[in-house]
């Protein structure tokens, strides 16, 4: 997505971005079990999250064990991209 261009403005979007964002916050070994497990308790913690965080626009320490979040719209164009198996 270029700098310039206007944000996506719908839920699929908002929704993705706070997946993403809650995601690459997460430890290491949290994240090795979601993608291990994708319908597991963890990923299913993880989606209740960014469902807080995306229609919320941020998330208390209350709801996520490793603390507060804003929401962040311009978060995956932050991002680099990632070629899979490489970091």
């Amino acid at each position: 997505m270029k700098k310039n261009q206007i944000l996506p403005t719908g839920w699929a979007y908002k929704y993705e971005v706070a997946y993403n964002q809650l995601f690459d916050a997460e430890p290491d070994w949290r994240r090795e079990i979601i993608i291990e497990e994708p319908h597991g308790r963890h990923s299913s913690l993880l989606a209740h999250q960014a469902s807080i965080l995306a229609e919320r626009g941020e998330i208390s320490k209350r709801e996520r064990n490793a603390g507060d979040m804003k929401f962040d719209p311009k978060y995956m164009l932050n991002k680099e991209p990632q070629i899979s198996g490489k970091k």
